[in-house]
């Protein structure tokens, strides 16, 4: 009953590895991990399912067989077996640092290959640390803790970032911090008065207006009016005053 198989490297040695086993509707079906390669789920119902194959640090995880995502994985049928061989990977791995130097927790990276593809993505722990097993290959990598971004290495966008060649078996240390936060600060009053409007906000905008959807850092005024945003990319913008509790009309920086 149920499924089995077994989990070995490309040279055929059975490997350590942890085996999920989802239904085609994507609903977590069963989970087992391995020491010496040989696995077992052998209460889930008669059905046709997708596995997931994680190695044990140093090789690549995959759909059965040889795929990036459920979608692309076979369908396996229980009762029945299913044999899987994965790849030796290669480690990226770094810590992240503010500007002052402290260590940025809770962070997104993400590494990119050719043609903007996410391959894998981890979070920073608490002392700022991440690693990720990614395919032998070539990687752009992001950290994000919005609205602070940077491409490895002190990149600002991916068109400058570097290029990072990883190779099966192979770390590549990423160490990067962010750039200094800029700050846009001043107060939002009524027109006529002068009187301060709190919890009217203002945001940081393309030159093109708030058309283009895109948005650069936002805060909202206390009780004197006066806001603070942390912009989260350099150049020329555009702030967009608003008033969330409709008593006042929007407006762009210069009224």
């Amino acid at each position: 009953t149920g499924l089995s198989g077994v989990v070995g490297n490309q040279a055929g040695a059975p490997i350590p590895a942890c085996v999920s086993v989802y239904t085609a509707d994507y609903e977590w079906a069963g989970a087992t991990c391995t020491e010496d390669g040989t696995w077992s789920i052998p209460d889930i119902p008669d059905g046709t399912y997708r596995v997931r194959v994680d190695g044990n640090g140093e090789y690549v995880g995959e759909w059965a067989q040889d795929a990036a995502y459920l979608e692309e994985g076979v369908d396996v049928v229980a009762p029945g077996s299913v044999d899987v061989s994965l790849t030796l990977g290669g480690i990226l791995t770094g810590t992240l640092t503010d500007a002052d130097g402290t260590p940025v927790p809770q962070a997104s990276v993400t590494a990119y290959q050719d043609g903007g593809n996410p391959v894998e993505s981890t979070s920073t722990d608490e002392a700022g640390d991440w690693r990720m097993v990614v395919p032998p290959g070539s990687y752009q990598v992001q950290m994000s803790n919005w609205p602070a971004e940077i491409w490895a290495f002190g990149a600002s966008s991916r068109t400058t970032a570097s290029w990072l060649d990883v190779a099966a078996g192979a770390t590549v240390q990423v160490d990067d911090h962010f750039k200094p936060a800029a700050k846009v600060t001043g107060r939002i009053t009524e027109a006529k008065t002068r009187t301060p409007i709190a919890g009217a906000c203002a945001t940081l905008v393309s030159l093109a207006g708030n058309d283009s959807g895109e948005e650069f850092g936002r805060g909202c005024a206390d009780d004197t009016g006066t806001y603070e945003l942390t912009a989260s990319a350099e150049g020329s913008f555009l702030v967009l005053y608003t008033d969330p509790s409709g008593r006042y009309a929007a407006e762009y920086s210069g009224g």
